[in-house]
């Protein structure tokens, strides 16, 4: 089952927010297990609704209304823990309510605290990635000045070489033997010597990263309080999210560098629907000669566990294969080595195409 959600107006964006494809899944799942659905009849100016009981329906409709909530609910992890994509599309959406009580969290404190450590964990990476390319910079080589050398102050008397066949009983003695350390005594090692370097910049990094999340949750209350009346709905059902971190990428930087990289749709590397037609179509030409043996290993199948006739095997394939395409799969096994094109003898063992 693929989902494909493209809205086209100008200033969302391509495709829909991955959180609130995740929502609107929730909600069409529980619709299919309602126990009240609305019917229509009529178009247009005609068109009626009714609301009916779910129990009257026929014994199709209410197969179909099973296996798709099943399958949604399985597909998609409604009742379980969703990706850490999802998870981190819910939190930087400011239009989603995220309280404990709320529809989406109530009753799932472990989905409520894995989020909030993937939300966590995205803001300090690039905060880390901030610092790093700061350091960087401030240690660029354009920066470094040479040493100056040094020169020795005038009048000074020249301090004598030091002859190489005396012994220098001033040097350390040679160190004895060194025992290299267990896996264990290492890790003993790490945990009792504690480095005291970088301990101020970690605390500077997360007071930079509590002090974002805190201006986010501000911000997150005002747009779940205007509800639709704030501005980036824009009349519609639909908030603007792009809009919203092109408005917000200054006060919120690691915010917005978070959702560039991780939750920004990216409509260059998803694969559309002009290119699954077009390369289904590519692979449609080639079977005709890539032969049955070929064919079976790029053979990509969908396994349903509920149908059978929804799992082919190989063997069916490589029939159907023949059957379709018989005359060149004969020829293609009883002459392993073929004659030139254009031979009789190749023709009339291909047969009547």
């Amino acid at each position: 089952m693929t989902l494909l959600c493209q809205d086209e107006r100008e200033g969302y964006g391509e495709g829909l927010d991955l959180g609130v494809a995740y929502l609107t899944l929730g909600c069409l799942r529980d619709e299919a297990v309602a126990e009240r659905v609305e019917l229509v009849s009529g178009r247009n100016e005609t068109e009626t609704w009714k609301e009916v009981n779910a129990a009257s329906l026929p014994p199709m409709f209410k197969t179909f209304r099973k296996e798709f909530a099943a399958q949604l609910s399985e597909r998609f992890k409604l009742d379980t823990m969703p990706s850490k994509h999802v998870m981190l599309s819910l939190k930087l959406n400011p239009s989603i309510n995220l309280a404990p009580d709320s529809p989406l969290l109530a009753g799932k404190s472990a989905m409520a605290e894995l989020m909030d450590a993937e939300y966590t964990r995205a803001l300090r990476r690039q905060a880390i990635h901030r610092c790093q390319a700061t350091s960087s910079d401030a240690t660029s080589p354009t920066d470094r000045a040479a040493p100056a050398p040094v020169e020795a102050a005038p009048g000074a008397p020249d301090t004598p070489e030091p002859d190489a066949a005396a012994p220098d009983l001033t040097a350390p003695a040679a160190p004895g033997f060194k025992r290299r350390k267990g896996l264990l005594g290492m890790v003993v090692a790490q945990q009792s010597n504690l480095p005291s370097t970088g301990v101020d910049e970690q605390s500077t990094m997360d007071k930079e990263v509590k002090a974002e999340m805190e201006s986010f949750r501000l911000v997150r209350e005002t747009v779940l309080e205007s509800g639709q009346k704030h501005e980036l709905y824009e009349g519609s059902d639909l908030f603007n999210l792009r809009k919203f971190w092109a408005k917000h990428k200054t006060l919120l930087p690691l915010h917005f560098a978070v959702y560039v990289a991780e939750v920004a749709p990216k409509k260059a590397a998803a694969a559309n629907v002009e290119t699954v037609f077009s390369g289904a179509g590519k692979f449609m030409e080639e079977a005709k000669s890539t032969g049955p043996t070929l064919l079976q290993r790029m053979t990509r199948l969908h396994y349903n566990w509920k149908y059978e006739f929804l799992r082919p095997t190989i063997e069916s394939v490589v029939a159907r294969y023949k059957l379709k395409f018989q005359a060149r799969s004969s020829a293609l096994d009883s002459a392993p080595n073929p004659l030139p094109a254009g031979s009789s003898a190749q023709h009339a063992a291909m047969g009547p195409r």
